[in-house]
């Protein structure tokens, strides 16, 4: 799996997953990873680090930020920004498959940009 690993300097690697902690499921986890170019200034042995592993990539659908009350599969109301962006009206979202920080829209909400996500997994 390929991924990207942030050393909060910012400073983004690539590199890909060579193992995940099977226990976790669905949650942050500790992983192994191969960087595939040369080590970040400042990297050290054990350093701990923000990763994202992109599991796969979703074309041509309509996302947004994941609210707090946002599980897949769910239903909810969220406030939608009127035309005029003088008010907002209240409508039902069918939420579809999740990332860390993005849903996937299945109904309710129809977007004005190109389409495209990525899910990703917390490590």
């Amino acid at each position: 799996m390929d991924a990207t690993v942030d050393t909060r300097k910012r400073h983004h690697s690539p590199g890909r997953v060579i193992r995940i902690d099977p226990a976790a499921l669905n949650a942050p986890s500790a992983s192994m990873w191969k960087l595939m170019a040369a080590l970040p200034q400042g990297a050290r042995p054990e350093l701990s680090v923000d990763g994202v592993i992109e599991l796969e990539r979703l074309a041509d659908v309509v996302y947004m930020d994941r609210p707090v009350s946002g599980e897949p599969g769910s239903t909810i109301g969220i406030f939608k920004i009127d035309p005029d962006g003088k008010g907002a009206s209240r409508v039902n979202v069918k939420l579809g498959r999740a990332s860390v920080n993005t849903i996937e829209v299945l109904d309710g909400l129809k977007s004005r940009r190109p389409r495209h996500s990525l899910r990703h997994v917390p490590i």
